[in-house]
């Protein structure tokens, strides 16, 4: 027996605290984090490089939990403890202040963020040249930051130069190099320049096939965001189709339960929204409410969001097709608690004309929605 203070013991419990985790577990592994700081504190001292090391664990873990507040102070404190023991310049200090700035952008605050980032590269570049990697990645997060605030425009010139950067030191089929032109086609999207857009999706798309497989992560993901700029460009049909082909596809590689396929059939039900297909859309949301509580349970947070949006869907089917046809919504809503989908009565929605009497969904349907 080791004993509890041995290193391999600590080695093992914060194993443990990350599988909790990974595993959504995030109240226990914060709990697991937070013994594991005390005693190492108790064991090694407050400097020592692990001691910190597992304070890096616990703010991460804290992130990871939502505790966005205690996150931030906590890689303050970190950010604080390898500035005095390591030095500014040491890597370990730069990669925490690496995560700090992070956490500011998980939180919400893009502009600490943003500001962090802004320092964070100027000492990367000093410190460790300008085509380091970190450099680079540093570089790629304050390119998001800028589109994710609001300043599309100048992200569309940080990760024009960032693709340049990437194409001359990795080569242009290297992963970070396709990731880049994926953000510089996204900050076009947001830039009033849809058109450009959908050409560069097209072009990673095509490109990530190649590189990557048709099967890859990436590959699909991209193939989503071509959906999106068809639809910012005015085309929501296409977006329909390029989206229903990505659905069969991510059903045959990933299967029908994946997160990224429930995910993909929650935007193609925003697709058919903006195509003008509203009871489509309606269609699938209901059938994905069924599918998230029979995977997540009726707590989860995407079985919950899952109502949420079906709920909106019910409103938007409503008004739109009440400024157009003669239509009633006849099945009223209740507030969405766990264990339903937000109906007052078994009966599956149906917009029926307000000629005719109000009619049970086919049993199929009703199979098919509940």
């Amino acid at each position: 027996m080791l004993g509890p203070d041995h290193p391999e013991t600590m080695h093992s419990r914060a194993s443990l605290a990350y599988a909790l985790q990974v595993a959504g577990e995030h109240r226990d592994s914060v709990a697991e984090y937070e013994r594991l700081v005390a005693d190492a504190e108790r064991v090694l001292g407050l400097d020592h490089p692990e001691v910190v090391t597992r304070r890096s664990g616990l703010a991460f873990a804290q992130l990871a939990a939502g505790l966005h507040e205690l996150a931030i102070r906590r890689y303050e404190q970190v950010v604080a403890d390898r500035t005095r023991v390591l030095g500014a310049d040491h890597p370990d200090t730069l990669n925490s202040r690496g995560w700090l700035a992070a956490a500011h952008s998980d939180a919400g605050d893009h502009l600490a963020a943003i500001a962090a980032f802004e320092t964070l590269v100027a000492d990367r570049t000093r410190v460790q040249g300008p085509d380091h990697p970190q450099t680079l990645y540093a570089r790629k997060r304050l390119a998001s930051l800028h589109r994710k605030s609001g300043h599309p425009a100048l992200a569309v010139t940080r990760f024009g130069e960032l693709v340049a950067d990437y194409t001359r030191v990795l080569g242009p089929d290297h992963p970070h190099t396709l990731n880049a032109r994926s953000g510089l086609a996204r900050a076009h999207r947001e830039a009033g320049t849809p058109g450009r857009a959908v050409e560069q999706h097209r072009a990673l798309v095509r490109d990530r096939a190649r590189i990557q497989g048709e099967r890859h992560p990436d590959t699909l993901e991209e193939r989503s965001f071509l959906g999106f700029a068809l639809r910012i460009a005015g085309l929501p049909a296409l977006e329909v189709e390029e989206l229903k082909r990505l659905v069969a596809d991510r059903v045959r590689i990933q299967g029908p339960d994946h997160p990224g396929t429930l995910e993909e059939r929650s935007g193609l039900a925003r697709a058919l929204n903006a195509a003008g297909r509203p009871r489509e859309a309606l269609a699938v949301r209901e059938q994905l409410v069924a599918d998230r509580l029979r995977i997540n349970g009726p707590e989860h947070f995407e079985t919950f969001d899952a109502r949420l949006r079906l709920a909106r869907s019910v409103d938007e089917a409503c008004s739109s097709t009440s400024r157009t046809t003669p239509w009633d919504c006849t099945t009223r809503w209740s507030p969405i608690t766990p264990g339903s989908t937000g109906r007052t009565t078994p009966t599956p929605w149906t917009l029926v004309p307000t000629a005719s009497r109000p009619t049970r969904a086919p049993a199929t349907t009703a199979a098919r929605s509940n």
